[in-house]
């Protein structure tokens, strides 16, 4: 049990070393560099590197302060929220 915790530990560490580096290397553009490595190992069925990239993406979300994704209906609510309209009604 002990051993699948340190690699937990070891894998957390290495995405975040991957997600600075990249983030170092790319500027602004790696978060979507690292969305369309993600979309490309998931096109080619690579399961194992799409939860590398989509980990490194989020990562790399946290580092540059990005929002976290938000669907469309969601943040046409919060904006006639924070408008001082009132929410949108429901059928």
């Amino acid at each position: 049990m002990f051993g699948w915790w340190k690699r937990r530990r070891e894998d957390r560490e290495r995405i975040e070393r991957e997600a600075r580096e990249y983030l170092l290397r790319h500027g602004d553009l790696a978060y979507g560099m690292a969305r369309e490595r993600a979309i490309e190992a998931m096109r080619l069925r690579d399961w194992d590197e799409n939860r590398r990239w989509t980990l490194i993406r989020a990562r790399i979300r946290l580092l540059m302060g990005l929002p976290p994704h938000v669907d469309t209906a969601t943040r046409y609510e919060i904006d006639n929220l924070t408008r001082g309209r009132a929410p949108a009604r429901q059928s």
